[in-house]
């Protein structure tokens, strides 16, 4: 009679036992889940982040450069986030749909900026190396060969006419090269101011001017400051542009971009907490069934013992 008592006992030990094993691995599996769920969201949202700043970065040092594996890699880095973010449209609820949708919008007006950019700069390169480049040392040497001459004419005019020329083309010369370094505006005006004194002066030397070949050179001269000065007017429009496509991107969209991202986190982990509280609340309710169950079988088992 002991040994059937301790076989009921022990039978219904080892149910309860299995029982218990078996509520701790479904805790333990949902557990597991919910971490899972919890570092696919932070390593999503990271990726965001990090390609997002990778864009302003790429672009940046192109413009500072002009080297064009920075818009390599900034084309490449806007093509993978495009991808990311068209896999969290189709992965995510409703919930961040338009989170996911505002980045999107974003960073199509992004490319679509920064290729303005590459376009404009390397516009400006193409003047600085078939304009500037040929142009620069004439504008010099001109005058230069126009003052000699009036030297050796004894014409005192000319050669006052051509030193201020050349004096005033250097200047000339230097805010331009200002402007191009700096991209400011003082040098942008100042360059403008002196581009009238520069003409002034030209078109007096072809006035006042007695010799032929000098004659010749001014003429010369005044066409190749033309097609200078000219190359100068669209690098500076270009550059002017440039600053405000700069502004838009670095100033406006880029941190919209960083504060919808913040905002898709905290839709994604909200999400992910209210899961996890409806799963607690599940795992509550089956803890309560659980036991419940396991009190009724030791009632029921204590009443046939009773019997």
């Amino acid at each position: 009679m002991a040994s059937l008592h301790v076989r009921k006992y022990g039978a219904l030990f080892s149910s309860f036992s299995k029982g218990l094993i078996a509520f701790a691995f479904v805790l333990s599996m949902t557990f597991s889940q919910t971490l899972r769920a919890q570092e696919v969201t932070d390593a999503s949202v990271l990726g965001v982040e990090l390609s997002i700043a990778k864009l302003r970065l790429n672009l940046k040092e192109y413009v500072l450069s002009h080297d064009e594996a920075h818009w390599l890699a900034f084309d490449k880095e806007a093509t993978q986030l495009s991808l990311h973010l068209n896999a969290m449209s189709n992965d995510t609820h409703l919930y961040a749909i338009h989170a996911i949708e505002a980045l999107k919008k974003d960073l199509k007006s992004y490319e679509e900026y920064a290729k303005q950019i590459v376009a404009l700069e390397r516009q400006n390169i193409g003047i600085e190396e078939s304009v500037f480049s040929k142009y620069s040392a004439l504008l010099e040497e001109l005058p230069n060969k126009i003052l000699f001459q009036s030297f050796n004419d004894n014409d005192p005019m000319s050669g006052n006419s051509a030193a201020y020329l050349l004096d005033t083309v250097l200047k000339y010369k230097i805010s331009v090269a200002s402007y191009a370094l700096h991209n400011d505006s003082f040098s942008l005006i100042r360059a403008r101011e002196l581009k009238g004194e520069v003409d002034k002066h030209a078109s007096k030397i072809e006035v006042v001017v007695d010799n032929k070949e000098s004659l010749k050179r001014i003429k010369q001269f005044k066409e190749a400051f033309v097609l200078y000065a000219g190359g100068f007017e669209v690098i500076a429009e270009n550059t002017e542009k440039k600053k405000t496509l700069l502004a838009k991107s670095f100033d406006e969209i880029f941190p919209r971009m960083m504060h919808n991202t913040l905002e898709l986190h905290q839709l994604m982990q909200t999400h992910l907490d209210t899961d996890s509280r409806n799963s607690g609340i599940s795992y509550l309710l089956f803890s309560l069934f659980v036991g419940l169950s396991f009190f009724i079988g030791f009632g029921i088992a204590f009443f046939l013992r009773k019997k």
